[in-house]
């Protein structure tokens, strides 16, 4: 429920509130997270694209980290850099790279938490 001075304002909008969760606010954005799997192509591109359909309108901001179980056995530090969206898109987009010498981390299966507003 939403409280304003004390008093209940709203209550009862969707969520989801677990490790791969989203928020739907009265406004109508849409904030979604959670933890995936995914595949870098030949340039270290990855793209994710959240489950469900919680975006009718799109994603307008979107950021992916590395996830905390791709550090089990990685000798190296990878990086990951979110492309910023130009427009509102389904899905969003990070490229990773190693840290000791900038080349892509291509062609890997890489565990990522993303974090994602839209509507």
């Amino acid at each position: 429920a939403w409280y304003c001075f004390g008093k209940k304002m709203i209550e009862g909008f969707p969520s989801e509130l677990s490790v791969n969760g989203y928020q739907k606010l009265p406004s109508g954005l849409v904030q979604q997270w959670g933890k995936t799997t995914a595949t870098t192509d030949g340039q270290g591109n990855l793209s994710i694209t959240p489950p469900g359909n919680n975006f009718s309108n799109g994603i307008f901001f979107g950021r992916v980290d590395l996830g905390e179980s791709s550090y089990a056995g990685v000798s190296r530090v990878i990086i990951i850099n979110t492309y910023p969206n130009t427009k509102i898109k389904s899905s969003i987009t990070a490229c990773a790279r190693y840290a000791d010498n900038g080349n892509v981390v291509a062609n890997t299966s890489i565990n990522v938490t993303f974090e994602v507003f839209g509507s």
